[in-house]
């Protein structure tokens, strides 16, 4: 397990009550109903300690290479400025 894996299924584990994000093969296992709110504590901690690790000049490594995200809302919601996205806006039909 690399160094990026440990950290998510870290976050996973303590905002979202799962153990693993090991493939286990089973609906049960694999398949979990969480909440709204714990999905953004999760992603809160995962951009949280990669502006961190950039703030440091740190860089997680995967097995093969460093991993640099890049995350922008779709143009349809650009476009939208700062009104609140309907779901018809995120499916890009309205």
């Amino acid at each position: 397990m690399n160094n990026l894996d440990m950290i998510l299924t870290a976050i996973a584990r303590e905002h979202l009550g799962i153990p693993t994000l090991e493939v286990r093969n089973s609906d049960s296992l694999d398949f979990h109903e969480v909440s709204v709110w714990g999905v953004k504590a999760a992603l809160t901690a995962a951009y949280r300690t990669g502006k961190k690790n950039s703030e440091t000049g740190r860089r997680l490594r995967t097995d093969s290479a460093s991993l640099t995200l890049s995350v922008r809302p779709p143009p349809y919601y650009r476009s939208q400025c700062l009104r609140e996205p309907t779901a018809a806006a995120w499916l890009g039909v309205g």
